[in-house]
């Protein structure tokens, strides 16, 4: 689980500290910041799966990443604090043993000429109740490791080792499994091709794949999904894939009330139904990934089917993952637990982030208000630091 994220000079984040627990509530209005600070793990993952190169890319470039000063720009630099790893790499370790294990990765990313961006550092420590293993690269050059490391390494590329410790790449491995998700309905209309059965893409795009692949695997997870489903929309009793030529169409079968049962084509079914389904096939998933972040779960959502949502997030959450979610809608925010909601700010100093203060989260202890009428009434506001 990560327990911390630092952020500094990363789009609109200007120098952000986030403690996050098994779920965190990013709030707050468009254009805040919200987006930009999952992707920093989004990022991190993109570095380890396809490379420092390809993930700079994919954002535009260096010059698109990098928050810009009045001065000179400044370096990116990126930060985990994370605890109770695991993976499957892992699975012969005792769990004990894994509870104990924590540590934290950084990473720092500059310019280099013609627009280049290089790495200046990186470390990764963890420490649990065998040795510890970690490495740290400064300037190209490395400092110290545990994990096999060439003595000169590339500063144009993730500095990830070529040999690594059993924990290194348990890490590593875990990060490449982190789930991002932004589910768009018109593409779980139409038929899909065949694609991978795990994990889940981000806007959906193999959700049928997907769906066949619990069928097959009988998971325990797929008949949750059909129930929640169902609560969502009365009626629902069931979800199949079927083969249609090259394609994999998805079907929902209905009930009217009277007994009659038929079954429809996604393409018949609401934006609201088909985002409900991804998104809690995405939390279903089998097996879950480590993390998973959903932006705005409540768009085209009807507001009396939030609290079944806010449900299978909540469980998620406290039983195989843990989870990001990012809202503006003062309904879902209401239905949470205050203390998991982390006020998202736009500043003239970039983006501020951190907990609801604490003067309005006595107002919702005590009450008086749910936090979405504080919003509406006079906006959420950020606890000010001690001191």
């Amino acid at each position: 689980m990560i327990t911390k994220v630092h952020a500094r000079n990363y789009r609109s984040l200007g120098d952000v500290e986030v403690e996050l627990g098994p779920l965190t509530v990013l709030v707050g209005p468009n254009g805040s910041g919200k987006s930009n600070f999952v992707d920093v793990l989004h990022f991190l993952k993109d570095a380890f799966t396809h490379g420092l190169d390809a993930a700079i890319a994919r954002r535009g470039g260096i010059g698109d990443m990098r928050r810009w000063s009045l001065g000179r720009p400044r370096d990116i630099a990126l930060r985990l604090e994370f605890s109770r790893l695991w993976s499957p790499q892992l699975r012969f370790l005792s769990p004990l043993a894994l509870a104990t294990a924590n540590g934290r990765y950084g990473l720092e990313i500059g310019s280099a000429s013609a627009g280049q961006c290089e790495v200046k550092g990186e470390r990764l420590h963890i420490k649990w109740e065998g040795p510890p293993e970690g490495y740290e690269i400064r300037g190209g050059k490395v400092t110290e490791s545990t994990c096999e490391l060439a003595t000169i390494v590339p500063t144009s590329s993730i500095l990830a080792p070529t040999h690594p410790g059993l924990l290194v790449a348990g890490l590593v491995e875990t990060i490449r499994g982190y789930g991002f998700y932004s589910i768009l309905p018109n593409v779980l209309r139409e038929p899909q091709k065949p694609g991978n059965d795990w994990p889940l893409d981000t806007h959906g795009s193999n959700l049928s794949s997907v769906l066949r692949g619990m069928r097959k695997a009988d998971s325990r997870f797929l008949p949750e999904v059909v129930r929640a489903l169902g609560y969502v929309v009365p009626g629902i009793q069931d979800v199949r894939v079927v083969q249609v030529g090259g394609y994999l169409a998805l079907k929902l079968l209905h009930e009217d009330g009277k007994g009659r049962r038929h079954w429809f084509d996604a393409a018949q079914e609401s934006d609201g139904t088909l985002r409900v389904l991804g998104v809690l096939t995405a939390l279903y998933q089998d097996p879950p990934p480590a993390l998973i972040a959903i932006e705005e779960p409540e768009l085209t959502v009807q507001p009396g089917a939030l609290a079944l949502l806010r449900d299978c997030i909540v469980e998620a959450a406290d039983k195989r993952t843990q989870v990001i979610i990012t809202t503006h809608s003062p309904d879902l925010m209401s239905l949470f637990d205050v203390d998991v909601l982390r006020v998202v700010a736009m500043t003239e100093g970039g983006t501020r982030i951190g907990p609801v203060a604490e003067w309005q989260k006595q107002s919702v202890r005590d009450q008086l208000f749910s936090p979405g009428e504080l919003m509406l009434a006079e906006g959420l506001w950020l606890e000010t630091p001690a001191g």
